[in-house]
């Protein structure tokens, strides 16, 4: 079981840990997309306080770098690092326990999405990665 360090995803992999007797590998490369200065904003605090950033977002979605913060691909390099890294394992099977938009980062990448259709893949639930070694993905949702 590989999971996100930040809260609820971990404290997720350590329940399913413990039903499987397993302790769950924390990789930094798996947490949510770093929102900076934005986080914890609704959309109306953001634009009062970045008058016009969140327009200059949607122009270029997938390389817009919020301040002290990542741009989508930058959170796209980071997560398939991370993949990479875990599927380099001697694992049948692997569990990964994370969040939206690393989970559409995921999904993107073993499916070779354009960014803009990753950036529309909704309802992430759950991704399994079996037999890591072939790379073969089984996307539960």
């Amino acid at each position: 079981i590989y999971s996100s360090p930040l809260e609820r995803a971990l404290a997720t992999a350590l329940i399913i840990g413990e039903k499987r007797d397993l302790e769950p590998i924390v990789k930094y490369g798996l947490a949510e997309l770093d929102y900076g200065n934005w986080s914890g904003l609704t959309d109306e605090e953001i634009e009062r306080r970045y008058p016009g950033e969140i327009e200059r977002r949607e122009k270029n979605k997938f390389d817009y770098r919020i301040e002290n913060g990542e741009s989508y691909r930058d959170c796209q390099q980071r997560g398939k690092n991370a993949i990479e890294e875990i599927s380099k394992g001697e694992h049948s099977s692997v569990l990964i326990v994370s969040h939206e938009m690393i989970g559409r980062v995921m999904i993107g990448y073993f499916m070779n999405s354009s960014n803009e259709d990753m950036l529309k893949i909704k309802e992430i639930c759950l991704i399994t990665i079996n037999d890591a070694i072939k790379r073969k993905v089984e996307i539960v949702s």
